[in-house]
């Protein structure tokens, strides 16, 4: 699905956009899925919720969602980031409403750890820019030093007129990665990102990470799986199912023995 220098890319700055992925008629049968997965977990009137709703294990509720994640131009992308041992951390779907401060990687863990790889893919069903709420990210903000310097960003988790460097959080330079339906965007949980304004828009996501190869990250790993709702809880319906790349990529989490979603 990548090219080397596409994954070359990803590697230095954090993230990449790949236009024209799905067609328009897989968009609409996505879109249709996704709204029978809303109007069954919650209902149509959280999709113009500007306070957002989300929920985890989200494609594994329904089948043909669910089909996506063995698809060459998601499963393949994620292999050639990660390694063909990659993980399913979780999928989910989120409306997204108002602002989404900067984060990026967490300034409280360990200066030498070396955490785990992820690769995060998202999809929009709207045609976003940076007026109307697409996601904002840091080039290179994933790696240090560069991301001591950003830490204070964090700031605004806590409060949001907060203006670190001596600037709001809309005038942080940045790349806007606009997207149209059919689009999707890859990147990395580490790297400084966010999103501002925009109305009511539903986002769906997989989350990968890499199989953790010392005893640090998968300390991480564990670690995460007794703090997260969702994450690294494999969705029952992904345990058994009956395609072996699904069932591969939740594998290791079943081995490490967490607890599994009912889905």
């Amino acid at each position: 699905m990548l090219t080397v220098d596409q994954k070359e890319y990803w590697e230095a700055f954090g993230y990449i956009t790949l236009p024209n992925v799905f067609s328009e008629n897989e968009m609409s049968l996505i879109h249709k899925s996704a709204l029978e997965v809303i109007e069954k977990e919650a209902t149509l009137g959280v999709l113009d919720d500007s306070e957002g709703w989300s929920i985890g294990g989200f494609l594994e509720r329904h089948p043909y969602l669910s089909s996506l994640l063995e698809d060459d131009r998601i499963y393949g992308i994620a292999e050639t980031l990660l390694g063909s041992d990659f993980i399913l951390e979780m999928t989910d779907g989120h409306v997204r409403g108002g602002d989404t401060a900067w984060h990026g990687r967490d300034p409280s863990k360990d200066p030498s750890s070396c955490p785990n790889k992820t690769a995060r893919i998202g999809m929009y069903f709207d045609e976003l820019d940076e007026h109307n709420g697409c996601l904002r990210v840091i080039p290179g903000s994933h790696k240090r030093p560069f991301a001591d310097n950003l830490a204070q960003l964090w700031g605004q988790q806590e409060d949001p007129e907060y203006t670190p460097f001596g600037v709001v959080g809309t005038d942080i330079p940045c790349v806007y990665l606009r997207s149209k339906p059919g689009d999707i965007v890859v990147f990395t949980e580490s790297v400084y990102h966010a999103s501002f304004g925009g109305h009511a828009r539903l986002q769906l996501t997989a989350q990968f990470v890499a199989n953790p190869k010392n005893e640090d990250q998968l300390d991480e790993v564990i670690n995460n799986a007794g703090t997260h709702k969702w994450g690294y809880h494999p969705a029952r319906s992904a345990i058994n199912s009956d395609k072996p790349r699904v069932r591969r990529m939740v594998s290791r989490l079943v081995e490490l023995g967490f607890s599994p979603l009912e889905v």
